[in-house]
């Protein structure tokens, strides 16, 4: 009798511990770039923000918390904060990240119906947003010789094909 107690007792904790917890929300990432360094995650509760970081090992990380019940962003700010990407959260689901560092509107987030369109959004428009991406970068690039060298060197052209590109990322999104 005492054994098949203990074997209910066992079977009962093994199903709660499946159970998934409505009353958290967990973000696992894989983001390569971002090896061994501190992820600081942004939340907005209300007129509240919260600061909280988890450290990636190898570019892999898990943060766990219980802000909301709705669907909701959180800002994930990598590299010292100089770059970042949104995913939407809300209790009681799980949310996974991949991608590269280098690119973090390429970046592929999946757990919910929101973040799985964005991410379908991206993917079709791959092309156009590399495009604006190495843009950036020249212009980038521009503008650091201009203040080192100290003589003027003009990204105008840089700059319209670049918001021609945002415009049609917008149109494509509307």
């Amino acid at each position: 009798m005492k054994e098949k107690t203990v074997f209910y007792l066992f079977i009962l904790m093994m199903l709660c511990s499946s159970c998934k917890d409505k009353k958290t929300y967990v973000v696992e990432g894989q983001i390569e770039g971002v090896e061994n360094s501190l992820i600081a995650l942004v939340t907005y509760v209300g007129d509240d923000i919260r600061i909280d970081s988890v450290y990636a090992e190898d570019g892999k990380f898990t943060y766990t918390s219980s802000f909301y019940d709705t669907i909701s962003p959180i800002e994930i700010n990598m590299k010292q904060g100089d770059v970042w990407i949104t995913a939407w959260v809300k209790n009681g689901e799980k949310i996974k990240i991949s991608g590269n560092v280098d690119n973090p509107e390429l970046v592929e987030i999946k757990g919910n119906e929101v973040n799985e369109l964005l991410t379908k959004f991206r993917q079709n428009n791959k092309k156009i947003i590399e495009e604006k991406n190495d843009l950036e970068d020249k212009i980038k690039c521009l503008q650091t010789a201009e203040n080192d060298s100290g003589y003027l060197i003009t990204s105008e052209s840089y700059f319209s094909q670049k918001n021609a590109l945002e415009q049609s990322l917008m149109i494509k999104a509307s």
